[in-house]
């Protein structure tokens, strides 16, 4: 819990009940990491075929062969590297927190993360695949009042019972709206 209140998006604590409080920290499932490993393969496979066939093809003699080895060595490696990587980065480094006031997704290298406030949520719903349901893992959609597409989390374990929790939560964050609106509320005078 302590290394949530010292992340650099962590804002003061406010006095009285609506202080900002983690409930929830949600990982992407491994599940995630499937395409990554069928792409590694496929592109293995491919690289393996190419070398198999350049070795019996033989073109321009063995200088041409050996230079032409090397390229496909050459793509392999930053296809590995800038493809392959980047996702398994991006995959690696998403934190979405839950608190009782808001949503946080941080993608930690990537890119800027995002907030979504409780009472901005107009509805949470979610999709699976068959692979995906088979390990209980969903993409999470958030609608949004300020949006016109919803935010996703994708890879989450459990989804249908993180969206059960966050419609939970933004419920009881507008009766607390509402409760501390009610307080304030000053009827206007007659204007006539």
């Amino acid at each position: 819990m302590s290394s949530l209140q010292s992340t650099p998006w962590a804002r003061a604590p406010k006095s009285g009940p609506s202080r900002d409080a983690p409930l929830l920290e949600l990982r992407r499932h491994e599940v995630g990491l499937v395409g990554i490993a069928v792409r590694t393969m496929i592109a293995a496979a491919l690289f393996g075929a190419l070398w198999a066939a350049l070795g019996t093809w033989q073109p321009g003699g063995e200088t041409v062969t050996g230079v032409l080895g090397w390229l496909l060595v050459a793509v392999l490696a930053c296809y590995l590297l800038f493809a392959l990587f980047r996702r398994f980065l991006g995959w690696a480094n998403a934190r979405t927190i839950i608190t009782n006031q808001r949503v946080v997704v941080r993608y930690r290298l990537r890119k800027p993360g995002w907030e979504i406030p409780l009472l901005s949520i107009a509805d949470v719903s979610y999709t699976r695949g068959p692979i995906r349901r088979l390990f209980g893992v969903g993409s999470l959609h958030i609608q949004t009042t300020f949006a016109p597409q919803p935010a996703t989390v994708v890879d989450v374990s459990d989804v249908a019972g993180v969206r059960n929790q966050l419609l939970k939560l933004r419920d009881e964050a507008w009766a607390q709206h509402t409760q501390q609106m009610a307080g304030r509320y000053i009827p206007m005078q007659d204007a006539s």
